[in-house]
C-alpha cells in the first residue's frame, strides 16, 4: 500500500513545516493507535524510497512519545 504528499510548486524540492517533501510517494510500513493521558492518535509509519529527508516533528523515531 502507498501514500503520497500533496503537490507543491517546487515538486519534491519543496518541504512542508514537518520536513516532508511535496509531490512524493511513500510506502506504508505499519499503522498504530497510540494513547495516553486521555488522548489517542492514529498514526502510520511510512518509508521514503529516496530516503534523504527525515520527519522531525511529534512521533519522529527519536521522540519522547515513543516509550514503553
Amino acid at each position: 500500500m502507498g501514500a503520497h504528499s500533496p503537490q507543491g510548486a517546487g515538486g519534491d524540492k519543496e518541504f512542508n513545516q514537518c520536513g516532508i517533501p511535496y509531490s512524493h510517494a511513500y510506502t506504508i510500513l505499519a499503522a498504530f493507535k497510540v494513547s495516553g493521558n486521555g488522548k489517542s492518535a492514529n498514526l502510520i509509519m511510512v518509508r521514503n524510497p529516496w530516503g534523504n529527508v527525515k520527519y522531525n516533528q511529534a512521533y519522529y523515531s527519536g521522540d519522547k512519545f515513543w516509550n514503553s
